[in-house]
């Protein structure tokens, strides 16, 4: 895993998903595998992928002085660099917030499927859960355009990242990150 649920929540300054730091961790962990193997894969490659799990080990990064000490995703710069600054972390949290939510919603109980009600509060219902993951998608594509163009631009200080994925420019010159055309 790349991100765990905790890295999804105590984000601090950088908030990496809208979420409250009172938010349950158990609530996202089991989504992760699902939401890396659905947006983050895809994205990055297998290859990339795998080594960012393994440079990233099992550091949990946190950028939040409120929650503990700062520990930063990675050692290697240019991975830090992609993590915290150019969207990589908070594309991860949306992913994984985008697939549990129908789950946070939505309860499997001792007398079937539940809607989710707390004393002082009311669920949202499926249609909140729609609207939701809507408004999650449209984030996770602008970032993820986002987190492209800034791969294709840096191919060389990514090597394991599968430049395929990186659309052709009408300029002709692989360099002139200003001409990409998606």
């Amino acid at each position: 895993m790349l991100i765990t649920g905790q890295e999804v929540i105590n984000g601090g300054i950088l908030r990496p998903a809208p979420s409250n730091v009172r938010f349950d961790v158990q609530l996202l962990a089991p989504h992760v595998d699902d939401a890396e193997l659905r947006f983050v894969i895809p994205m990055l490659g297998q290859s990339f992928f795998d080594a960012l799990v393994i440079a990233k080990g099992s550091t949990i990064s946190n950028y939040n002085p409120a929650v503990g000490a700062v520990v930063s995703g990675f050692s290697n710069a240019a991975y830090e660099t992609l993590w915290k600054d150019k969207g990589l972390m908070r594309f991860c949290a949306l992913s994984v917030l985008h697939e549990a939510e129908p789950y946070i919603g939505v309860q499997h109980g001792a007398n079937g499927l539940q809607l989710v009600n707390a004393e002082f509060s009311e669920n949202a219902g499926i249609d909140g859960v729609k609207f939701m993951q809507q408004e999650l998608i449209g984030k996770l594509e602008r970032l993820e355009k986002s987190i492209l163009t800034f791969l294709c631009a840096n191919k060389v200080t990514y090597p394991l990242f599968d430049n395929a994925a990186c659309p052709s420019d009408e300029c002709g010159n692989e360099e002139a990150s200003f001409c990409l055309v998606w």
